[in-house]
């Protein structure tokens, strides 16, 4: 078993044992070529072309051979073979036309069904396949043993076997068409019996025996209990096959059931599906009934009750030749261009494709004859050599029977990184985080929550090795130095080597915020950035992703206090305010943050952080005190500081209820900031804040009376104006109980407060 490389989708697994004897000279002379097969529980059966089937275990030794070499001249090759749902029946049909029921336990036939000669039919007053005309499609029905048969003549039959005075006896009644004489040509594409379950509820058809059936011109369920069609979809859209229908005819169908399986519960079974194509056409069919709380025994329960529903259909680029179910949600289709496509049926979108051109799956030529005055070329049939047991794929080529199963999701991923492809391996795995992929792979887990936790944890250590060995190479010291000696355009040609490691910061940021692995990207991946010295390049990556929300919170104070003075040191200061006001002021060290905003001019930052932290008078505070030393020095307003003007848009903010610099406050914290904000600003003497009475907290800026709004009127008496109309604009002042304090802030002076 070879490993999996960085495009493959499916793992293969050669039957070495298995495919060496039956493809051998020795044992083709012995028993046949291989035809056909079939995988279940009892193994795998390879039908021959001398009439034998070979039943080999899983451990590809070989246990049986089913007929007798002599009869290759009465019954033909093995055309078709299928398994009993209890494993231990075995059917095939014949190019001659019979059909045989084996006992796969015991190695004994069960019944023969021989074809009957055209001459002989009319006067025997019989029915059944036509001497020389092969059986392509055999299936069980129910649980008794009971078989259908279809040939490439386009005639349908279901043979019950019944056992009479210790004699098994069979009878043949026919399914289709309805007369054995047609006006046109035709095959029969596919036959699909539903399978049946030995379970005590009841699911859609399981007392009906449904079949489906597909022709050149139409596909339609039928049941046998009653014998009678369900559902019925032309392939031609004619009402009838005539010489229009016919142009327009099916070049290939395909029909797989998959069966009805036991819910959560164990009480109930979900409702059987059929998987349906005709040409690049794929669609599914739900098959229903409406609840019922009868016995599956019940025969009371009416047979007109089945719902079909087309769940959706996808067109592909190509003819479908082949299906089979991997599970409830995943079909595997076998296209005429030698490919094997995976697609998720609840979404109905395409998952996988792996080529398999160099399997040289077999095929067979049954249907050209047939339809030879078709207008349309017909398909091969390579439904014969695409097998599924236990969710893997069992392929017969032409030299070796392969077995492809599904990678697990680790495997997909190991398989890039073992190639190199980390950046591919990363994107495949956030596809698995989000259940996108969920259907290419296996072992990912049902629950969301538990898929996210394993994928992400996965992705996380992956991404770290990523990171680690991509900065390996990079020598800080080596670069500053190549930068002193080179000229201006080799310097240009360093910010071009930056472009990797920029390019390598943006995925560590893209796929760390979308797996939720913040608390990584500030630790180890940074950790990884600094000690490699491009501690720039991951601050420049981190302010998009701030300003953009994806980053709200930083829970490492050393990232954030380097990131303040990385851009401090750019002079980047009114990008660094941009990004505090983005900022979630509670993973920030609130007393540098104050002392870097007051440091560099950032008022707004300032404001915002005070705020956030619950106070709405400090910030008035701290300008109050930078417009009275401006105004002590200059003797008038202050031009050169622009963002002093912060304060009269921040009072027009806060005092109207408004969160600064965006957003809304409650009411009861809007009505608090009011008469804080009130009692502070007109106050006619030095006020205290925080109030606590002590001598630290009164605020001595500005002369008495009414400092704080005289520095303010002295400032810019325009600007205050406009700001205090819309102060005393705001409508909440009226009937909120909004009020100044004055006593709670305000020294009492000789009984005046």
């Amino acid at each position: 078993m070879m490993p999996p490389g960085p495009n493959d989708v499916l793992r293969w697994t050669l039957l070495p044992g298995l495919s060496s004897q039956v493809f051998s000279e020795g044992m083709k002379q012995r028993i046949g070529i291989p035809v056909t097969f079939a995988v279940a529980g009892v193994g795998i059966a390879i039908g021959t072309s001398r009439s034998l089937v070979a039943l080999y275990d899983f451990t590809q030794n070989l246990r049986i051979v089913l007929g007798d070499p002599t009869n290759a001249a009465q019954f033909g090759s093995v055309t078709s073979i299928a398994v009993s749902t209890d494993h231990n029946l075995l059917v095939c049909g014949y190019s001659f036309g019979a059909v045989c029921i084996w006992d796969a336990v015991k190695g004994v036939p069960v019944r023969t069904i021989l074809p009957l000669r055209a001459e002989d039919r009319a006067a025997q007053k019989k029915d059944g396949h036509t001497r020389g005309v092969p059986v392509i499609h055999v299936g069980f029905v129910g649980s008794k043993g009971n078989v259908v048969s279809g040939d490439n003549q386009g005639h349908v039959f279901y043979h019950s076997v019944t056992r009479v005075m210790l004699l098994n006896t069979s009878a043949t009644v026919r399914v289709h068409p309805a007369s054995s004489r047609l006006a046109y040509p035709t095959t029969i594409y596919a036959l699909a019996p539903l399978p049946h379950l030995h379970h005590r509820a009841a699911y859609p058809g399981d007392t009906m025996h449904l079949v489906a059936l597909s022709t050149p011109y139409k596909m339609a369920i039928v049941s046998l209990k009653p014998l009678q069609t369900q559902y019925k979809l032309s392939w031609v859209r004619e009402s009838k096959v005539d010489a229009s229908a016919i142009r327009k005819a099916a070049p290939m169908s395909c029909l797989q059931w998959w069966p009805p399986m036991k819910q959560k519960d164990g009480e109930r079974l979900s409702d059987p599906l059929l998987a349906a194509s005709c040409g690049p056409k794929l669609m599914i069919i739900r098959v229903s009934h409406a609840p019922t709380s009868r016995s599956r025994r019940d025969s009371s329960i009416p047979t007109s009750d089945l719902q079909f529903t087309v769940d959706g259909s996808i067109t592909t680029a190509s003819n479908i030749v082949a299906i089979q179910w991997l599970d409830e949600s995943t079909v595997a289709c076998l296209m005429s261009s030698e490919e094997i496509v995976l697609y998720d049926v609840k979404r109905f979108l395409e998952v996988a494709r792996a080529d398999v051109r160099a399997r040289q799956v077999a095929c067979h030529d049954y249907f050209s004859k047939a339809l030879a005055s078709l207008m349309v070329p017909v398909e091969m049939a390579y439904y014969q050599s695409l097998r599924m047991y236990k969710g893997r794929l069992f392929i017969m080529g032409l030299r070796e029977i392969t077995i492809a199963g599904r990678l697990s999701w680790t495997d997909r991923l190991k398989a890039l990184v073992t190639a190199g492809k980390f950046a591919e391996a990363l994107s495949l795995g956030l596809e698995f985080y989000n259940g996108k992929q969920r259907n290419s792979v296996t072992g990912l887990p049902p629950s969301e929550t538990e898929r996210k936790r394993l994928v992400g944890n996965h992705i996380s250590e992956l991404l770290n090795t990523y990171v680690e060995m991509s900065l390996s190479g990079y020598d800080a010291d080596a670069v500053q130095s190549a930068r002193v000696s080179e000229d201006e355009e080799q310097a240009g040609g360093e910010e071009d080597d930056l472009s990797v490691y920029r390019s390598l910061c943006k995925t560590a940021f893209d796929i760390s915020l979308a797996i939720d692995r913040e608390q990584a990207l500030f630790s180890d991946t940074y950790d990884h950035f600094a000690e490699a010295g491009l501690k720039g390049v991951f601050m420049e990556m981190l302010e998009p992703s701030i300003l953009s929300g994806s980053v709200t919170t930083i829970d490492s104070p050393v990232v954030v206090q380097d990131f303040i003075t990385y851009f401090v040191a750019q002079g980047w200061v009114q990008r660094l305010e941009q990004v505090i006001l983005h900022l979630d002021v509670k993973t920030l060290d609130i007393h540098s943050t104050i002392e870097v905003c007051r440091r560099c001019g950032m008022w707004s930052a300032l404001c915002y952080v005070y705020n956030r932290a619950g106070d709405y008078v400090m910030p008035l505070v701290e300008i109050l005190e930078v417009l009275e030393k401006s105004l002590a020095e200059g003797g008038e307003e202050n031009s050169g500081d622009n963002g002093l003007y912060t304060v009269f848009v921040y009072l027009a903010y806060v005092v109207t209820g408004k969160a600064f610099p965006i957003g809304v406050m409650t009411k009861k914290e809007a009505g608090n900031v009011k008469m804080d904000l009130w009692s502070f600003l007109m106050s006619p003497f030095y006020a205290t804040w925080p109030p606590d009475e002590s001598e630290f907290s009164r605020r001595k800026i500005g002369a008495e009376p009414y400092p704080y709004l005289g520095i303010l009127l002295r400032w810019d008496v325009g600007e205050f104006l406009k700001a205090l109309m819309v102060m005393i604009s705001d409508s909440g002042l009226d009937g909120e109980g909004v009020r100044i304090r004055q006593n709670v802030y305000v020294e009492e002076r000789g009984g005046r407060g």
